[in-house]
């Protein structure tokens, strides 16, 4: 359960191999130790380094390995990740 992987670089080499060959998706969410009040961070970090290797990204809000994730799911919360993520100038 989670986001278990090897980490953001290895990722993108990854993502590297796949030269436009398949459709790739972008889950992205917060850190575990990332608080809920800087959890936008998280995922508009991971937005602009991804970009240009995923053709959409998914905003996971319901991972239960992080802590008080229901909190993520405010709809307050989700306007404003969006709005982050549409002001980002990758959008």
């Amino acid at each position: 359960m989670g986001f278990n992987n090897d980490g953001l670089e290895t990722v993108i080499q990854q993502l590297k191999k796949n030269k436009g060959k398949l459709i790739i998706g972008g889950n992205i969410g917060k850190n575990t130790t990332t608080s809920n009040e800087k959890a936008d961070t998280d995922y508009i970090q991971n937005f602009e380094i991804l970009h240009q290797y995923v053709d959409y990204f998914v905003l996971n809000v319901s991972c239960p390995n992080v802590s008080n994730f229901t909190k993520l799911q405010d709809v307050e919360f989700l306007k404003k990740i969006n709005s982050s993520i549409k002001k980002n100038k990758f959008y």
